[in-house]
């Protein structure tokens, strides 16, 4: 799915580590692996990795991209997120839908649809079919700008 829109048009760090961690890895860990350490991010500790997992297996890796504090948690065959520490949640959003306009344009049917806001956060769910694609990405974002997490965003299969 990454490939669908033109890199240069997404400098947005957190939705790039999303398509190209998560959406082009498919969740593989053997493929993931080698591409967080090429991108300098540490794997955590099993203790730490968990405040990232959800109760569910799985690896996590934080580092920095592009002057941006970034966590990939890998629950393998089953979903990844990418948490971003910083970041603009305006941005996060505005890249993730250049993302979604290009998969449209390649002819992927893309559904949105916008979950309550709680809590000063906001989610956005997505699916995604056609062709070989069939995913769904969910993306929260924090509305108050001291939160510590500002926005996740998960990938998984359909």
């Amino acid at each position: 799915m990454a490939a669908v829109a033109d890199d240069a048009e997404i400098q947005e760090p957190a939705t790039e580590l999303f398509f190209t961690a998560c959406a082009d890895s498919y969740t593989h860990e053997q493929l993931l692996v080698p591409q967080m350490r090429e991108r300098g991010f540490a794997e955590l500790p099993a203790e730490e990795a968990a405040r990232y997992l959800g109760g569910m297996e799985g690896r996590a890796w934080d580092g920095v991209l592009r002057a941006k504090r970034l966590v990939v948690a890998l629950m393998p065959e089953r979903g990844c997120t990418v948490i971003a520490h910083d970041g603009d949640p305006k941005e996060i959003l505005a890249a993730l839908e250049l993302w979604r306009a290009a998969a449209e344009a390649a002819g992927i049917a893309t559904k949105t649809e916008s979950g309550p806001a709680k809590d000063n956060l906001r989610t956005t769910y997505y699916e995604l079919r056609g062709g070989k694609v069939s995913e769904r990405w969910v993306v929260t974002v924090s509305e108050d700008p001291s939160s510590a997490v500002k926005a996740m965003l998960s990938w998984s299969r359909l």
